[in-house]
């Protein structure tokens, strides 16, 4: 990249919300940010091309510069803060993966705007602090404050 960008997640309320964590959206120029105050945003970087010279094109040296960002989508649970997300692309969904402050973990599909499923933890595992996909898109394992391993089996999630 010939420059950097900085963005703003948008205000739900009069305070800033801080970023909790961040995923790249799989096979596109988006990032799925996850904030404090229990929103999800969807944002698109922007990219122009520039060539260095005449000759740029030629040899493969093409350079792109960030033009702006745009807000995609945006969604606000009242779940508290947004603890982990993740992204992963399948043959018909498009997904975010979320974990809240309350212990739940929700699958959000882009394509259709709608969950695919929401997984709930028990309260007394402590709340999570870390989460991951496996590389094959079907198991996701969880971590929490309390020191306990939480693993799903998430094709058969409703």
């Amino acid at each position: 990249l010939e420059s950097s960008s900085q963005y703003c997640l948008p205000a739900v309320s009069d305070a800033r919300a801080r970023v909790t964590d961040l995923a790249l959206v799989e096979h596109s120029h988006s990032i799925v940010a996850g904030a404090s105050d229990g929103s999800v945003h969807v944002c698109r970087v922007d990219l122009t091309q520039s060539n260095t010279g005449s000759s740029a094109s030629q040899t493969g040296n093409e350079k792109y510069k960030v033009s702006g960002t745009s807000d995609v989508k945006r969604m606000n649970r009242s779940e508290g803060e947004i603890l982990a997300v993740s992204h992963f692309n399948s043959l018909s969904s498009s997904m975010v993966v979320f974990a809240t402050q309350r212990g739940n973990v929700h699958g959000w599909d882009l394509r259709t705007e709608k969950d695919s499923f929401v997984l709930r933890q028990a309260p007394d595992l402590g709340y999570m602090t870390c989460m991951a996909l496996g590389h094959d898109k079907n198991w996701m394992v969880s971590g929490t404050s309390r020191g306990f391993l939480c693993l799903w089996d998430v094709r058969f999630q409703k």
